[in-house]
């Protein structure tokens, strides 16, 4: 029985572009869809709604496959691939954004300087749709053998270094505490008691294990700053303060970080916090807690999530190589007036439904190449192969290319957000 009929290319641009427009769209609307199932409480984890979006991204790009598939049957992975790798700026703008909102804001904030990059995200995700879009419909279809072991080089080179990548972050989440932990387990020197507001207050301190706290209040509220406990010669009483309510306040000190943070009594939520040394307030991030925790527990879940679903690629790719390398045992022949002809071999066939077989070298099919062949006998069109040994050759190499490569650009894409904080944290 011949097999199923091998996959050759009908390449269908406009299906190919289309299929990369798509995707564009689909990595775009997930941050939105994520946006909208997580809820915004400190709970669902810091980082969540990147992780979620920038996998999801990766799936709803998975799903064109059929789509692009009926595209180019060979070249669609590479189309794939490209559509995730030119919108990669969205899961690595997202993971700078979070890893620098404050953990602990002691200043007043109205929104945030990074809604720019909100605001400016269609831009840059346009200018990549278009790169995405004329490299489905010109270049993927015109990559060749060669070009394709390249790209098989270099897809599992990546993937190595994704998987190391998350191993790395595996490690530091097992071995480092969360940031919120961190905040949350730093020791606590003493409590402020609660001020009572009233007109004309007069300045009051208490002394907090080795910290001074000033607080200078009104009807409104109190500001509060550091102080040295005798006020060298030359120090202005103007300090920079923080400004909170006069409820009772906890407050933690890490030495290593020379940080001390405020905490409300009654709802555990850090007000402020301040470097002891200078006696600045400061807002802490990930980076002032860089070396000292892990990266979001979302963004390794990701990473690894990414994982299983390039696995999934890779092996789904495998059918269009397995049905590639059964031809391997065909016997080469030409194709001319409907009949088959071997080279040193006297004898031919003709061939079923010739309108569907190209005339020109051809490639007949292990079970029919051993039957006897004779004038009168016939071949299956299924049973014959356009082109040449080396042509099939080529053909497996891209689709082992496609599929190596579209399993890299998801692994990729799903590891960018463990990948920044990885690096953020790491640096000293």
């Amino acid at each position: 029985m011949p097999p199923r009929a091998a996959p050759a290319d009908t390449l269908h641009t406009g299906r190919l572009a289309a299929t990369a427009l798509l995707a564009a769209v689909a990595t775009l609307a997930s941050y939105g869809i994520a946006g909208v199932l997580l809820p915004r409480e400190p709970a669902v984890g810091v980082g969540a709604t990147v992780g979620l979006a920038t996998l999801l991204a990766a799936a709803l790009a998975l799903a064109l496959a059929p789509f692009a598939r009926r595209g180019a049957p060979l070249h669609w992975p590479y189309v794939l691939a490209v559509a995730l790798v030119a919108q990669g700026l969205l899961p690595l703008a997202g993971a700078l954004m979070k890893l620098a909102d404050p953990l602990v804001s002691a200043h007043w904030r109205c929104g945030s300087g990074a809604i720019g990059l909100v605001m400016m995200s269609p831009v840059p995700a346009l200018a990549a749709t278009l790169v995405a879009f004329g490299l489905a419909s010109w270049g993927a279809p015109r990559l060749a053998g060669r070009g394709a072991r390249v790209v098989r080089g270099a897809a599992l080179a990546v993937l190595a270094a994704v998987v190391a990548l998350t191993a790395a972050g595996g490690v530091a989440v097992a071995t480092r505490p969360q940031a919120r932990a961190l905040l949350a387990r730093m020791p606590v020197i003493g409590t402020l008691p609660e001020a009572t507001l009233g007109p004309a207050m007069p300045v009051r301190f208490d002394t907090v294990g080795r910290l001074l706290v000033w607080r200078r209040c009104d009807q409104s509220g109190c500001d509060l700053s550091l102080r040295q406990p005798t006020i060298p010669t030359g120090e202005s009483l103007r300090q920079p303060t923080i400004r909170r309510g006069a409820g009772a306040l906890r407050v933690r000190y890490h030495a290593a970080l020379d940080l001390a943070v405020f905490e409300d009594v009654a709802t555990g939520y850090a007000m402020g916090a301040f470097r002891v040394r200078s006696a600045e307030p400061v807002d802490v991030t990930y980076g002032t807690l860089r070396g000292r925790v892990a990266p979001p527990l979302p963004w390794f879940a990701c990473a690894a999530a990414g994982l299983l679903l390039a696995l999934a690629a890779l092996a789904r790719g495998g059918a269009n190589t397995s049905s590639l390398r059964r031809w391997l045992g065909a016997r080469a022949g030409t194709l001319a007036g409907g009949v088959v002809r071997f080279e040193g071999d006297a004898t031919a066939a003709t061939v079923q439904d010739v309108a569907e077989v190209a005339p020109g070298p051809v490639l007949v099919f292990e079970d029919a190449a051993k039957q006897p062949f004779r004038e009168a006998a016939t071949i299956p069109a299924g049973a014959l192969r356009a082109g040449t040994m080396d042509d099939l050759r080529d053909a497996i190499a891209v689709a082992e290319g496609g599929r190596f490569a579209l399993a890299a650009a998801v692994a990729a894409w799903s590891a960018l957000p463990l990948a920044v904080a990885l690096l953020i944290l790491s640096a000293r």
